[in-house]
């Protein structure tokens, strides 16, 4: 399996506070590897060190599809076929529903078969976004919300998804469906890299994971291994 993202010994810092200490990571073709940890632990910056959305790289590198791109602007990166879905939606709350969504093929020729066709398969993974196509983004409920962000990085046409909090607010029967569509994007061949403070849930759907310790990676397993680890159950997800 060839790696589509590969991270070496990356540091990050903001300023003088340092976030990464060194962390080194892949994700293969058609995998979902969840970073797991608790709040501060470096999740959310390492997923913004791939954008490129903040240069605060000291050392390391991080190869999208074999090339290097640190230091790269972060709408080349995203060019290139990367996708940040980030914490807390950021949608566009004044645009309507096919606005917003027509917002991630930006990069694309917004008149092409190609964007329609992905435009239709948003709406049939999320037949709710369909059903309010004209309406406000803004006036939408959070799960709503959540759809949204995530259909408009999958507007963008990404080789690459990134997720971070995706169930973040959610009711536990929202963050079900969400969960499910998760999964059946990636069913079609697309990796995915979620940040996810549901433990349960992100090893539900992920192969592998990384967990991660005040900047620092402090271990990795399959999925499968690591709902069964002891430390994870407990210092994760509140079970003895």
């Amino acid at each position: 399996m060839e790696n589509i993202l590969e991270i070496k010994d990356l540091h990050f810092q903001y300023g003088e506070i340092v976030a990464l200490h060194g962390i080194s990571l892949s994700i293969g073709e058609g995998e979902i590897v969840t970073l797991l940890g608790g709040n501060g632990a470096g999740k959310t910056t390492t997923l913004t060190a791939i954008s490129g959305l903040y240069k605060g790289i000291t050392a390391g590198e991080i190869y999208f599809m074999g090339e290097k791109i640190n230091g790269t602007a972060p709408h080349k990166i995203a060019g290139m076929g990367i996708a940040h879905c980030f914490e807390g939606r950021r949608i566009f709350s004044q645009l309507s529903v096919k606005e917003n969504l027509m917002m991630g093929a930006y990069l694309r020729s917004a008149k092409s078969k190609e964007v329609a066709d992905d435009l239709e398969y948003v709406f049939d993974l999320f037949p709710r976004l369909k059903e309010r196509e004209k309406q406000a983004g803004g006036t939408l409920s959070g799960g709503e919300q959540q759809m949204l962000a995530l259909g408009r990085a999958l507007m963008q046409k990404p080789k690459l998804l990134m997720l971070d909090e995706p169930s973040l607010g959610l009711a536990p029967i929202i963050v079900e469906g969400i969960f499910a569509a998760i999964k059946k994007i990636n069913e079609s061949g697309l990796p995915i890299l979620l940040v996810e403070q549901n433990v349960n849930a992100a090893l539900e759907v992920a192969n592998r994971g990384y967990v991660l310790e005040t900047g620092s990676i402090v271990g990795s397993d399959t999925a499968e291994n690591l709902l069964k680890d002891d430390l994870i159950r407990k210092s994760y997800m509140g079970m003895e």
